[in-house]
């Protein structure tokens, strides 16, 4: 996990002002993130950011029908 500061609306509790970006990864190969998965959340200072799962993900045809 790593931060950068934005001005923005908090994804926990909607505070609008600065907040970190926090990054989640998993290891998923997809098309949206240049190969691994990651989430990205945007928190306030007095918020701790939580994993919040896969929202959103692009897979290749090959990925959805591999087995796993």
């Amino acid at each position: 996990m790593g931060g950068d500061g934005e001005w923005a609306d908090c994804e926990y509790c909607g505070n609008n002002g600065h907040v970190e970006r926090t990054y989640f990864r998993y290891d998923v190969k997809c098309e949206c993130c240049n190969d691994r998965h990651f989430e990205i959340v945007w928190h306030c200072n007095n918020c701790e950011p939580k994993d919040p799962g896969i929202r959103k993900i692009n897979l290749s045809n090959q990925e959805k029908h591999k087995k796993i």
